[in-house]
């Protein structure tokens, strides 16, 4: 099986939150170290020094432009890719749109639901939407949380 991974919000230099959680993901399933899978991590710069090292069955693939990643630029890569991955995990609210790829994501927090104030109009509104849209195309969702969890029964 190859598990595609959207490692975006993973290789930055400050992680927090989501960050944070991708980083932890990705450290975690490299050390499962597999016999039947293999991962692919799509990143839009080189990984940083501190990722996971790549193995026979870890391999980054740095695409570009960073510019509208999760609508275009991902979504292109994973159309093209030989041989094709079996899923697509992004750690985030937000899925890769325009592709046949079943789809998994994390929802981590949908506090932005309770409290819009404290969120600027453009994050809110991406939030909001983008977040929408993937919970209704995901094949599967993670959280930590029965709160975000009933974000998707009230879709």
């Amino acid at each position: 099986m190859i598990i595609a991974i959207d490692g975006y919000e993973a290789n930055v230099s400050e992680r927090v939150g989501i960050g944070r959680y991708a980083f932890e993901v990705l450290q975690h399933l490299h050390l499962l170290n597999p016999i039947h899978h293999s991962f692919i991590v799509n990143l839009p710069s080189a990984p940083l020094s501190d990722m996971p090292q790549e193995a026979p069955w870890w391999q980054y693939r740095i695409l570009q432009p960073k510019k509208l990643w999760t609508l275009f630029r991902l979504p292109l890569a994973l159309a093209s890719d030989q041989p094709k991955a079996d899923v697509i995990f992004s750690p985030t609210h937000y899925i890769p749109r325009f592709t046949r790829v079943p789809r998994v994501m994390s929802i981590m927090d949908v506090s932005y639901l309770h409290y819009p104030e404290l969120f600027r109009a453009g994050d809110l509104y991406q939030l909001t939407h983008w977040t929408a849209y993937s919970v209704s195309h995901a094949a599967r969702i993670l959280t930590i949380s029965e709160f975000s969890m009933g974000y998707r029964l009230k879709r």
